[in-house]
């Protein structure tokens, strides 16, 4: 699952980890990740910058993202401006606002382990070793207890 915890309170993840863990059999193992929490924070700029620049059969995306983080709420908000062009035809904006709580790998570690999980490993999607300062995603391979 990827990404896919993110839009989740504390409080809605317990109870998500609860329906996941009756849906796995007594082997099954459940697969997601998530942004690793300390080493976003560090790289968060406060300008817009440029995430993405695509031309392909003469069509011509240019996405610019602001992202601001609410300590408080532990929400970080990316507010994406995404230019759309064919050819010469004037270009298209769309505005995109994406909201997503940002989880420690340690909050993440006590819930699933209160809720009944074990963790068999965390580490980065392409299966190096986690580093909390550095890896961008942590991938949580847990099981039932």
């Amino acid at each position: 699952i990827f990404n896919s915890i993110c839009h989740l309170s504390k409080n809605e993840l317990s109870f998500a980890s609860i329906s996941w863990k009756k849906s796995l059999n007594k082997n099954g193992l459940l697969i997601f990740d998530i942004f690793n929490k300390n080493r976003l924070l560090k790289d968060i700029c406060s300008y817009e910058f440029i995430q993405r620049a695509i031309e392909k059969n003469n069509r011509k995306i240019i996405a610019f993202n602001r992202v601001k983080y609410n300590k408080k709420d532990k929400i970080l908000k990316s507010n994406l401006k995404i230019y759309m062009q064919m050819h010469l035809e004037k270009p298209i904006l769309k505005r995109i606002l994406i909201e997503q709580r940002i989880y420690s790998v340690k909050e993440v570690t006590k819930i699933l382990e209160k809720e009944g999980f074990i963790i068999q490993e965390i580490i980065e999607p392409k299966g190096d070793k986690f580093n909390k300062e550095k890896s961008l995603f942590a991938l949580f391979i847990v099981k039932p207890s």
